[in-house]
């Protein structure tokens, strides 16, 4: 996935070929839609081979086809939301090395995200915590992506006092959250 969706915005930017793009009589949303799906179609073009596989297999053994195709839709479910946070990498840079490499870290943080999540407490300090450092996150994006400080501070504010008001209402519910 990062090395389909690596060029995909980075290298129009770094050709100066986006510029060819905007100026057709076509939306932004549009020709970032239309990269995304056709991303998708090569995605999708091994997963249609790999589907193939259970009914050889059913020929020479017992296969539950639905749970095979069940797994084949997850894959593809994932592969899609991980395509779309590629192409999401790729308009924030202009080198296409530096998008595939964040891509794969991304990729790799989603992957063992599972196994870090033992190392935060499941004690309500451990969630708030957590969450904190999460919310600080999302406006340091926010304030790169947009280069608006007011609005990147005024987010995480906003977000970092409503987590203060659940943690003093009830703090029950932020319990083993993570």
């Amino acid at each position: 996935v990062p090395i389909l969706t690596m060029r995909v915005i980075a290298e129009e930017r770094k050709q100066k070929t986006d510029q060819l793009l905007y100026s057709l009589p076509i939306t932004t949303t549009q020709i970032i839609l239309g990269k995304y799906l056709s991303l998708l179609v090569v995605y999708l073009i091994p997963l249609a081979i790999i589907s193939t596989y259970p009914l050889i297999f059913a020929q020479f053994g017992d296969v539950y086809l639905p749970t095979s195709y069940g797994s084949l839709l997850a894959i593809f479910i994932m592969g899609a939301a991980l395509v779309a946070l590629g192409v999401f990498i790729s308009c924030l840079t202009d080198n296409q090395g530096l998008a595939g490499g964040i891509g794969i870290a991304v990729i790799l943080f989603n992957y063992y995200s599972v196994s870090l999540s033992e190392y935060v407490s499941s004690n309500v300090l451990g969630s708030v915590a957590a969450l904190a450092v999460l919310i600080l996150l999302l406006g340091a994006i926010i304030r790169y992506v947009t280069g608006n400080e007011t609005l990147a501070y005024g987010a995480a504010l906003v977000l970092l006092a409503l987590l203060c008001a659940v943690t003093f209402f009830s703090s029950s519910t932020l319990e083993g959250l993570l």
